[in-house]
């Protein structure tokens, strides 16, 4: 007799207690072998494809009686097949898919598990910054009971008829122009910031100033180092923040098109 692993033989005897288990009382023959031929496909699912055949032989040493009689359930046909699905062109569309090509389900539950969690990673974050830069924006995260995405969501995903396609949409629709627009913004804001304060310590900004405000007895060149020191002075790494801050704010008002309110 061949020698098994002790994995190989557990499995076996298990499944060949389950195979001696009798039938509906006047089971068809060609039911019987698909029942047990369902059996094993079943058991084989959590065995890994390059030990399906010892495990097999393992089987067949333990039902000698009815090897013959079993079915040929050979490792490439004991693999889980990928169930498809079929889609509306619409959402066809928005997933990339060729026309004619159906959904792999099980790859599709894997993407969305992972871009869920992607998502709730950036979700929150989003928000805090945005209330930190714009208390006042009108663009606000509401809509999710409980403030919790996550649960709102896992409820969705359940069939839970309180949570709407309408609702989550809305939430994600929010959440996705937020952190469009902050990232754009990012990009826009550091710019603008940096040549309004360049053009603010201009030497000719300055003159332009110190021409107006010179007092009578100064010369212009004191006058410049004046108003130079006074700027200076109003320009604190506070009010360098706040101005950041601000210009952050509104270029992300600009590319999402909210407003703060009065």
């Amino acid at each position: 007799m061949k020698a098994f692993t002790s994995e190989e033989a557990l499995w076996a005897e298990g499944l060949a207690a389950r195979l001696r288990r009798a039938g509906p009382a006047g089971e068809d023959p060609a039911a019987r072998k698909q029942r047990i031929a369902d059996e094993m496909r079943q058991a084989l699912q959590g065995v890994p494809a390059d030990k399906r055949k010892a495990y097999l032989d393992s089987l067949g040493e333990r039902l000698p009686e009815s090897k013959a009689a079993l079915p040929v359930v050979s490792p490439a046909a004991t693999a889980p097949v990928a169930s498809q699905a079929e889609v509306s062109q619409e959402v066809a569309a928005k997933l990339f898919l060729e026309p004619g090509q159906t959904l792999d389900a099980d790859r599709a539950q894997k993407l969305l598990a992972a871009l869920v969690e992607w998502m709730t990673l950036l979700e929150q974050p989003a928000w805090r910054l945005w209330k930190e830069v714009n208390p006042n924006a009108t663009l606000k995260r509401d809509g999710i009971p409980n403030g919790d995405l996550k649960a709102m969501i896992g409820k969705y995903l359940a069939g839970d008829a309180e949570i709407s396609t309408e609702q989550v949409l809305a939430v994600l629709q929010k959440s996705r122009r937020l952190i469009a627009g902050l990232m754009i913004a990012l990009g826009m804001a550091g710019r603008q910031y940096a040549s309004a304060h360049h053009y603010r310590f201009s030497p000719l900004a300055i003159e332009d100033i110190a021409r107006t405000e010179k007092k009578w007895s100064e010369s212009l060149e004191a006058a410049c180092w004046r108003k130079y020191r006074e700027l200076a002075a109003d320009s604190s790494v506070a009010t360098i923040e706040k101005e950041l801050r601000d210009t952050i704010a509104k270029s992300t008002e600009e590319v999402v098109g909210a407003k703060t309110e009065a």
